[in-house]
């Protein structure tokens, strides 16, 4: 009964709570702030593709920090990396699955009225490239 009322009240106030498969994604790969932000700033940005130095501008973080995650979620299948000799341009991986779960977890941003985790200024932009 419990759970029926907090449901209840959490769905009257507009706030939908995330799913398990979107709460074991995030529990995977937004293990720290930088993660969390870099996941957030592709919900709620998903068709920009960047490179790792203005996605740090835009993020407020160190380039070399960003380009580590960048790189390792390009490897974990969640971004696409497109590199020549000289840049790396980073973007969301364009495969059914992590569409979709970036688009839930727009969702859940945009409900809870929190685009970035706290403290964290606005992470909408447009892109750049």
């Amino acid at each position: 009964m419990l759970t029926r009322s907090i449901t209840h009240e959490w769905q009257t106030a507009g706030y939908i709570p995330m799913d398990l498969e979107l709460t074991l994604f995030l529990s995977r790969h937004a293990r720290t702030p930088l993660q969390w932000d870099i996941l957030a700033f592709f919900a709620l940005n998903p068709h920009t593709r960047d490179t790792a130095a203005a996605l740090a501008e835009r993020l407020g973080r160190q380039t070399s920090a960003v380009a580590r995650e960048l790189e390792d979620m390009a490897l974990l299948g969640i971004l696409e990396k497109q590199a020549d000799a000289f840049l790396a341009v980073y973007g969301l991986r364009r495969e059914p699955g992590i569409m979709r779960l970036m688009e839930r977890l727009r969702r859940h941003l945009e409900t809870m009225g929190k685009p970035s985790r706290p403290g964290r200024s606005d992470l909408s932009a447009p892109s750049r490239m």
